[in-house]
């Protein structure tokens, strides 16, 4: 028979071993998977072409903006947006993930982001954002959320992903552009 104290202590193990079974995938995911398709959606976006960010959106977003058609209308209006005000994006860097958290079955990841663009001929460089990368456990499949309204709106994250940590801390706050 077990002590008390020995049963404790097996318990806590298994517990731990069980909790940590998942490894977090988006630091090893990023340089080949992550990188490149975020991007690809950055630049097509700014050619108006809607289909890898119609694939790659996360579902929580697409269903809170009220379905397919409602997001594909947000995805015009920015992009209208962006050629009504002369508006170029000339180059997007990202880093690799700095924080990574697990929401349920999900693995959610905050991808540090850089986006330079011209207004009217005039260089730009927008404060450092995010975009939100996040793969259900047990696969490869990425989507993102753009990350920028996410510090303003900090309930969103958990109106998306309702079993995110509530400490979480978002990684920049995205303000003013910075003009060069």
């Amino acid at each position: 028979m077990l002590k008390p104290l020995t049963f404790f202590m097996l318990i806590n193990v298994y517990m731990i071993s069980t909790t940590f079974a998942q490894k977090l995938q988006c630091l090893e995911d990023y340089p080949n998977i992550i990188a490149p398709e975020l991007k690809e959606m950055m630049l097509q976006l700014s050619k108006g072409d809607y289909t890898i960010l119609e694939t790659k959106t996360h579902p929580s977003l697409i269903e809170y903006s009220g379905g397919k058609e409602a997001y594909l209308s947000v995805l015009k209006l920015a992009q209208s947006f962006l050629a009504n005000q002369n508006i170029e994006i000339t180059d997007i860097k990202t880093e690799a993930p700095t924080y990574t958290y697990f929401a349920g079955d999900e693995e959610v990841c905050f991808i540090p982001k850089m986006i330079s663009m011209k207004i009217s001929g005039k260089a730009i460089s927008v404060p450092p954002s995010y975009m939100v990368a996040v793969r259900t456990l047990n696969t490869q499949e990425w989507r993102y959320i753009e990350g920028a309204n996410l510090q303003k709106k900090p309930h969103l994250l958990y109106v998306l992903f309702p079993k995110f940590p509530k400490d979480a801390k978002l990684p920049y706050d995205t303000n003013e552009a910075i003009q060069e």
